[in-house]
């Protein structure tokens, strides 16, 4: 029975989504990797703040990692004392759920397969707020069987939970999820521009469009952004280009040029990385008017 919990990258998914299991009542130990400050918030609710990576894996059942890039969860999983602490017991799982390349999860999968440890790749989709209310998807992937026994965490964490096959396949339907609402936001920030140009009252815009055809989970999510000019940090537009970066690495060698184009407007919205991605319609709105 999963008990303590080493949860490392407490970013602006990985936080809420740690302070979540705190509050459930599991034991969270994490370490000042990046952020002091939101160590020190979760150490508020009740988690613990180990010296080092190191100690914060050493002796749990479950490690959780959620981390910006692929370099990080190789930096962290792969380091060798890091993987002498977790391979002292073959029977500790880990959670990965970072947004990354299938190829890394599958590499980490062999490394810990060699020790008898287990990897399930999942990766999330739901934003901050999903990660805060515990409503996140789940894009499992890896032996079935660990679904079940770390229902118990999932519980906490989302609110659906798919099995999608063999690891490295839920990062790779996170990448296409990802590609599919970068290209839609280039789009919905091509209809604003197209009603502002028409004189269309934006709120009248979503209202309509909400009930219509037009509708899509971007659209309705962050079209407030837009109406607003206000892009609050929620998934960032540096995430969101490396993820459109690494949907079109697996489909090299297919067209897809809806994705090329979105992923070019990504390249020129470097200036909004900090930001929200639906930053990347200030930019086209700019350039459309």
């Amino acid at each position: 029975m999963i008990k303590n919990i080493a949860f490392i990258g407490l970013g602006n998914m990985g936080f809420p989504m740690a302070k979540r299991l705190c509050n459930a009542g599991f034991t969270v130990k994490t370490a000042v990797h990046r952020n002091v400050e939101k160590a020190r918030q979760l150490e508020a609710e009740n988690g613990i703040i180990a010296d080092s990576l190191v100690e914060a894996v050493r002796g749990v059942e479950l490690v959780i990692t959620i981390l910006p890039q692929d370099e990080q969860v190789k930096a962290v999983l792969l380091e060798p004392e890091v993987y002498e602490a977790v391979t002292a017991n073959s029977a500790t799982i880990i959670m990965e759920m970072t947004s990354c390349a299938p190829e890394t999860v599958r590499e980490v999968g062999r490394e810990y397969s060699q020790k008898g440890v287990r990897v399930l790749d999942a990766p999330v989709s739901g934003g901050t707020a999903g990660a805060a209310d515990g409503t996140l998807t789940v894009f499992g992937a890896g032996e079935p069987e660990l679904l079940d026994e770390l229902r118990p965490v999932l519980d906490v964490l989302a609110a659906k939970v798919y099995h999608v096959g063999e690891l490295g396949a839920g990062k790779a339907l996170k990448a296409i999820n990802q590609m599919m609402a970068a290209v839609n936001m280039v789009v919905v920030a091509e209809a604003v521009a197209l009603a502002e140009k028409e004189k269309i009252d934006l709120e009248t815009m979503y209202k309509v469009i909400k009930e219509s055809a037009g509708n899509s989970y971007v659209f309705d999510r962050k079209f407030k952004n837009l109406a607003a000019d206000s892009f609050p940090a929620g998934f960032r537009t540096a995430l969101m280009r490396k993820d459109l970066g690494i949907a079109l690495g697996l489909g090299e060698g297919l067209e897809l040029p809806l994705a090329k184009l979105a992923y070019e407007y990504y390249l020129k919205a470097e200036a909004y990385d900090h930001l929200d991605y639906s930053a990347v319609a200030k930019l086209l709105v700019e350039r459309l008017k």
